[in-house]
């Protein structure tokens, strides 16, 4: 990465930090029950093999790896944000969890069944290829990658049509914030690294 990038990459980092400095367990938890978020998680799960171990690459207050480990799941957590990872482990301090970039995991080839990513890849300016491609490492021949990201839809493009029109800058600050893939341009993604 190049110094700029170092640079947006550390200050995203302490902008996650800040998040879930604010952020509640218990609301986290809450959350990740809600009708809409277990239809999501249902969709997946067909995909989960229980005899493999899984990883979840950013995964914050571990509300996922919480929620999958009691249907049964043995799902690893990995995050940047070292603060997310303590109060975490201050809920559950069985949880296995690690303080790691996505884009050098340290994990040996093959070792997982399936990565979850939700919300995350989309957050580096460099574009979501090198995570993609430690996935691919790490996962056995046959695991899945479950991943969500920001698509552009209507409301994002009115969104992103008022702010030019006013002036504004088209990124929620006036610095890179995330990035939005299309359905192709995501398929595109993934199929470059190999799945």
């Amino acid at each position: 990465m190049t110094q700029s990038h170092n640079d947006r990459y550390d200050s995203t980092r302490t902008a996650w930090e800040d998040i879930w400095d604010s952020a509640s367990m218990e609301v986290e938890l809450e959350a990740v029950q809600s009708k809409r978020a277990m239809e999501t998680i249902n969709a997946y799960l067909p995909f989960l093999d229980k005899n493999d171990p899984h990883i979840e690459a950013g995964s914050g207050l571990s509300a996922v790896v919480i929620s999958l480990r009691k249907m049964g799941y043995d799902v690893h957590g990995l995050d940047y944000a070292i603060n997310a990872l303590i109060d975490s482990q201050k809920y559950d301090p069985s949880l296995p969890l690690v303080a790691g970039d996505i884009h050098h995991l340290p994990y040996a080839d093959n070792t997982f069944g399936s990565y979850l990513s939700f919300g995350v890849l989309e957050h580096f300016e460099h574009g979501m290829q090198p995570a993609l491609k430690e996935a691919y490492r790490i996962l056995k021949p046959g695991g899945a990658v479950v991943l969500t990201i920001p698509y552009p839809n209507v409301v994002y493009r009115l969104v992103q049509l008022k702010r030019k029109l006013s002036g504004a800058s088209q990124l929620t600050d006036d610095d890179f914030y995330e990035s939005t893939y299309t359905n192709q341009q995501l398929i595109d993604n993934v199929s470059q690294v190999g799945f």
